[in-house]
């Protein structure tokens, strides 16, 4: 590779890309876990999407268990980063097309996933706190 080449490569793909937060819904069978769910969302995210990127999903616990015709609401949060520049809609996207491939190949054809910019500040606020968790104070 020339050094030309090396420099165009390095400027393209320099740095990594500001982290997305997004709203991941899916509808899957009532008896799946959503440990299991959360996992294989990003396996599939980390794995198979393109661009690349890197994934941290998180589950959000919904206050009651709604179930219609054996399909069940699950919600989750994701925080995306690729290192290609891209816009934040075509991240989504892609990831958006990744889970439900992955999703609809182990748990039937009935699942499906759906993923929206988490855009509102009330909403970014109490999902980051899910996201970084309870503060730690430090020990003297």
């Amino acid at each position: 590779m020339g050094k030309k080449q090396l420099q165009r490569s390095k400027t393209l793909y320099s740095g990594t890309a500001n982290p997305v937060m997004a709203v991941v819904r899916v509808k899957a069978p009532a008896e799946t876990d959503p440990h299991v769910l959360e996992a294989a969302l990003v396996r599939a995210v980390c794995a198979d999407s393109e661009p690349p990127m890197s994934a941290e999903i998180l589950w959000l616990p919904a206050w009651r268990k709604k179930v219609r015709s054996g399909q069940r609401r699950f919600g989750f949060i994701a925080v995306l980063c690729s290192r290609a520049p891209v816009r934040t809609s075509e991240l989504i996207r892609a990831a958006e097309r990744a889970a439900a491939r992955a999703l609809r190949g182990r748990f039937g054809e009935r699942t499906s996933t759906r993923m929206r910019q988490a855009s509102d500040p009330r909403e970014l606020s109490a999902f980051w706190c899910t996201v970084r968790g309870a503060p730690r104070r430090p020990s003297a």
